[in-house]
């Protein structure tokens, strides 16, 4: 294999991934040769149990980065108002594409549509993580070539949270929001590389639990009692949103990461 082909399929291995990551579908080594759009969205909607769709994915070997643009992930089985979740694009660097590791270094997802809809015990978005994070447990590593991730920054700019049900929404006077930026770093640095799996369901839980919390605060889910909304990770005891705070805090300003951790570990033994 010459270095042009080796480079081809190492950026083939980083769009099929960072597609599936985002995506909530899982990837092994085996099916990196074969990989194409088609093979993406067959690959994840597999693993997703939903359909996904991907409009275009651009690769450019020179520098090394990948454009994904129109990635639609429908709603889980027993929602109706698809899709749960649109993508315009996604722009990815990488910093190592090595066999033993995969290291990207930003990936900036833009144009994100999250889209709600309620039933008698949930959402179809916490449905769709609990799903994904249910398939990730019961995968068994011996199975495959595992590949392993380190992913150094992720930003989602532009994410659109939404009422499923436009009726409801207008009876009610339920407007869309938008979101903060929401920003991850280093997942899978202290371990020196995650598997796959675990990257999927770290990313994908982390921003349906943003959507699920602005949801509840905007009046979406109303028709879910205050436990049924703590269950699903709407609402949060103050505890919780005292370390979601931290959380986000550090991913804004990472070089302040160790003072804040002392901070928030200082406040909760004084608490105690």
């Amino acid at each position: 294999m010459t270095r042009i082909q080796k480079q081809r399929l190492s950026l083939l291995v980083l769009a099929g991934l960072l597609i599936l990551v985002i995506g909530g579908g899982l990837l092994s080594y085996n099916s990196v040769t074969s990989l194409s759009r088609h093979a993406v969205e067959r690959l994840a909607t597999k693993q997703l149990g939903v359909k996904v769709s991907v409009d275009s994915l651009d690769i450019d070997p020179e520098s090394e980065s990948v454009l994904i643009e129109g990635l639609t992930i429908n709603n889980p089985k027993g929602y109706k108002k698809g899709p749960a979740i649109t993508i315009a694009t996604i722009d990815i660097d990488a910093r190592s594409l090595k066999r033993e590791l995969l290291a990207f270094e930003d990936i900036s997802v833009t144009g994100m549509n999250m889209r709600v809809e309620v039933d008698k015990a949930g959402t179809n978005l916490s449905t769709l993580r609990d799903q994904v994070a249910e398939h990730v447990a019961k995968q068994k590593p011996a199975k495959f070539k595992l590949v392993r991730v380190v992913i150094d920054h992720i930003v989602f700019t532009g994410t659109r949270v939404e009422p499923a049900m436009v009726r409801d929404a207008i009876a009610r006077d339920l407007s869309p929001t938008v979101l903060p930026e929401i920003h991850l770093r280093g997942i899978g640095e202290v371990e020196q590389g995650i598997p796959a799996q675990q990257a999927v369901t770290q990313v994908l839980t982390y921003v349906i639990n943003v959507a699920l919390r602005a949801a509840a605060d905007e009046g979406y889910l109303e028709s879910l009692t205050p436990e049924q909304q703590r269950a699903i990770g709407a609402k949060l005891s103050l505890t919780d949103r005292m370390l979601e705070d931290a959380k986000a805090a550090i991913n804004k300003a990472p070089s302040d990461v160790e003072k804040l951790k002392k901070s928030v570990n200082k406040t909760f033994k004084v608490n105690e």
